[in-house]
């Protein structure tokens, strides 16, 4: 855990002896840092940073399907099924791109995101890249 340097005060869980206003010491107290937000910016863009014909020549099959848990839970909780998702991660066009954004992690992951129709329903598809290839990280309902 990372502390700022505070010239004259107490350092993070030092110790602190203070005086009530009779003149005793009174106990100790531990002071607890602040908790810290390390977050980066995210960056958007409105051109796909992933080759679209790249994923769908990945996402071919059922087998050849990377996709998170989350993704997938979302998914099924639509009744969509593993071919299904196949299905319409072939059915995509470029006219379906709606941005690619940075992850929350690293500004340096890029995920593209399409606003895909599926029967009465428009759903929030997202992809990334990993060490291991393309990867569905969001299928869920816009």
């Amino acid at each position: 855990m990372a502390f700022c340097h505070n010239e004259g005060r107490a350092q993070p869980n030092e110790e602190r002896s203070s005086f009530n206003t009779a003149g005793t010491p009174e106990r100790p107290r531990l002071l607890v840092p602040a908790p810290l937000r390390c977050h980066t910016a995210r960056v958007e863009k409105r051109k796909p940073h992933h080759s679209l014909e790249r994923v769908k020549a990945t996402f071919c099959t059922t087998s050849a399907l990377r996709i998170t848990k989350t993704a997938l839970t979302c998914a099924a909780a639509l009744n969509i099924t593993l071919e299904d998702v196949v299905a319409i991660i072939q059915a995509i066009t470029p006219k379906s791109f709606y941005k690619s954004m940075t992850s929350q992690q690293s500004n340096a992951v890029w995920q593209d995101v399409y606003h895909v129709p599926w029967c009465q329903t428009l759903l929030y598809v997202k992809f990334t890249t990993d060490a291991e290839g393309y990867l569905v990280i969001s299928f869920k309902e816009k």
